[in-house]
């Protein structure tokens, strides 16, 4: 299974027109020509500050499926004129993220035709142990735990401003996360959720967000702070920040951590969360 994730973004005044593009005259378009393993699309609708942003999921059963209704630019996202009429702003790009329903043979064989020669890495994040098929080679592999949060701790007695992170941090947000190694994070993993920031004289200090949303989670992602202001409670504030936000949603905390990251560990245990399950993590390609 591949899901095709692409984002546009409208004023306050032309978001319901968009929906009603969507509804009407796009969703129908694309049912209507029966393309083989397409499964359904859902949409999602997030109000901004001066803008609203939308984001359509698609799933297809393969790669193929999708090619068959994009062609072989199948990264290139498709955008009738008359949902361009009404949007400020679209990706001109989509987000290709691939689950493997199992560890069985044919499900790892589907897995390793999704991930194509010379494209970006994939990670693969499981409970069971990673198994691999013979054409895709592992990067890097890694033990991680997944901790939930099973009592709220009280707010942070940290007086930093906590102020939401836009688009035009990007570019700080992507060094920051390569400077601190918390995770994968690309330019594009702000799309996934809600991210926050710290700032001191204007350079970002510290961020954390969310990413994974599963039905009564909600995943607390990307947590790092610059080496230049460690032992400030930071990552303390935002966990706590961050946490508060999913349960105003009426979800679960949850995050996920190198299991060797002993530091990280003790701190989440001390703001409420406990180790549910280890997970092992591995990036991978395809090598043919």
């Amino acid at each position: 299974m591949i899901k095709r994730i692409w984002h546009g973004w409208t004023t306050p005044d032309n978001a319901d027109r968009y929906l009603d593009v969507l509804s009407r005259s796009v969703i129908p378009g694309i049912k209507a020509m029966s393309i083989p393993g397409f499964l359904g699309i859902d949409v999602l609708r997030r109000d901004l500050a001066g803008e609203v942003e939308f984001a359509t999921i698609m799933t297809y059963e393969s790669i193929d499926d999708i090619i068959a209704f994009q062609g072989a630019d199948y990264a290139r996202s498709h955008v009738p004129d008359a949902a361009r009429a009404v949007l400020s702003r679209f990706d001109p790009l989509v987000s290709p993220f691939a689950s493997a329903k199992d560890n069985s043979d044919e499900s790892l064989a589907a897995l390793e035709e999704l991930i194509l020669p010379g494209e970006d890495p994939a990670f693969l994040l499981q409970a069971d142990e990673i198994r691999l098929p013979g054409n895709l080679v592992a990067e890097k592999t890694a033990v991680g735990v997944l901790m939930l949060e099973k009592t709220a701790a009280p707010a942070s007695s940290q007086h930093a401003e906590i102020r939401p992170l836009t688009r035009a941090d990007v570019p700080e947000m992507v060094a920051l996360a390569e400077l601190t190694k918390p995770g994968p994070f690309t330019d594009r993993t702000p799309e996934l959720g809600t991210f926050f920031g710290v700032r001191f004289d204007g350079r970002l200090a510290a961020m954390g967000g969310t990413r994974l949303n599963l039905t009564g989670y909600r995943e607390i992602s990307g947590l790092c702070t610059h080496p230049d202001f460690q032992g400030r409670g930071l990552a303390s504030a935002l966990t706590l920040h961050v946490a508060a936000k999913i349960r105003a949603k009426g979800d679960t905390p949850f995050l996920h951590a190198y299991a060797d990251n002993h530091g990280a560990i003790a701190l989440y245990r001390k703001l409420g969360f406990e180790i549910w399950n280890e997970v092992n993590v591995a990036v991978v390609r395809r090598s043919a």
